[in-house]
């Protein structure tokens, strides 16, 4: 038996990278892709992994990844990300 291959992707635009990762303390997850022609990702948002809505109103950030992903870390480690990092923006 051949498997069709089953998009989720919410655009008609090319996309990579997609990545998929659980919310914090919850049943949705996050389906996320590089629109490379646009140069934007695309946040979506699911409970059953096979429904998907777009949720880029919901998503904000200042930097532009090519291929990012996202891992759990606790709250010591992003404090200790933060002091190793971090640079406050010249005023």
């Amino acid at each position: 038996m051949i498997q069709e291959d089953r998009f989720q992707q919410q655009t008609k635009e090319a996309v990579e990278g997609a990545g998929t990762f659980k919310l914090n303390n919850s049943d949705e997850w996050i389906l996320m892709y590089d629109i490379y022609m646009k140069g934007k990702y695309q946040f979506t948002q699911t409970h059953d992994l096979e429904n998907f809505k777009i949720i880029d109103k919901n998503v904000t950030m200042n930097f532009h990844p090519r291929h990012g992903t996202v891992i759990p870390i606790t709250e010591t480690e992003a404090e200790a990300l933060k002091r190793k990092w971090f640079k406050p923006a010249a005023n």
